[in-house]
Formats: C-alpha cells, structure tokens, sequence
C-alpha cells in the first residue's frame, strides 16, 4: 500500500477514479502479461477485484484512525 494513500483525503471523485483504473481492462490484462512474463500463474478478475476493494479498504480505514 502507498503512503500517499494512508495520507490522501479521499473525496468521491477520487474513489470513482481509483475504482475505474484498477479495475480496467487495460490494467488487468497489463498485470496477466507481467505474470506471464515473471511466469507466475494470472489471478482470476474476481481475485483483483477482491485486491482493489481491499487496498481501497485499507486507505479509508486509515484516515479514520
């Protein structure tokens, strides 16, 4: 997890754009040819997208500490 993200004041629009990010296509299929590429065996999208909610998870239970 970035530091940056323990410290960001997340605002709607920044979880929106977070969520459209990771959870592309482009950015999927970018993470399967790096496994590929490392020879590691790809993660299923429902697996990523447990990952993202998660990291996203983390972030905002950060700053309410």
């Amino acid at each position: 997890m970035c530091s940056e993200d323990h410290e960001k004041a997340w605002t709607e629009d920044d979880i929106i754009q977070f969520i459209g990010e990771e959870l592309s296509e482009k950015t999927y299929r970018r993470e399967q040819l790096i496994d590929q590429v490392v020879e590691q065996p790809s993660l299923s999208y429902l697996h990523h997208l447990g990952f993202v909610i998660s990291y996203l998870n983390q972030a905002l239970a950060a700053r309410v500490r």
